[in-house]
Parts: C-alpha cells; structure tokens; sequence
C-alpha cells in the first residue's frame, strides 16, 4: 500500500474546500486530513491509480473548486 503526504496552505485553500475535495476523491484514493494553524496535512493511501498522480490532480482540483466558489458555499 502506498502512501504519501502533502501539506497545503489553509490561507490558500481553505478547510472547506480540502474537505470538499477529500470527499470527491474518495473513489481515488483514502486521503486523511490533519489541520495545525495555518496548514492542513493530507495523507494519500493508494487504490488503484500512481499516488503522485492523484496527489497532482488532487491539487488541481483544489484551484478548481476555489475558481468555482459558487459551487462550495
């Protein structure tokens, strides 16, 4: 199983749109979520697609919901 981390800036992306996402992905990959401050840590555990490859587009996707703020509030 494979698993890697990635920290986002919660000044950027705030935590709505994290768990938003998180939730979206769910089919992707597990992804877990731990918030200190100013930054939320996002753990990516590994279905069936390369982990970096969701961890890129989950990213994405992130800047996408933010550039659609419509569809989160």
């Amino acid at each position: 199983m494979d698993t890697n981390k990635k920290s986002f800036s919660t000044e950027i992306y705030p935590l709505l749109v994290i768990e938003k996402a998180v939730v979206a992905y769910a089919e992707i990959a597990d992804i877990s979520t731990s918030s200190n401050g100013n930054c939320c840590l996002c753990t990516f555990i590994k279905k069936s697609i390369p982990i970096q490859l969701v961890i890129d587009e989950f990213g994405n996707y992130l800047i996408e919901l933010l550039n659609n703020k419509h569809d989160i509030y």
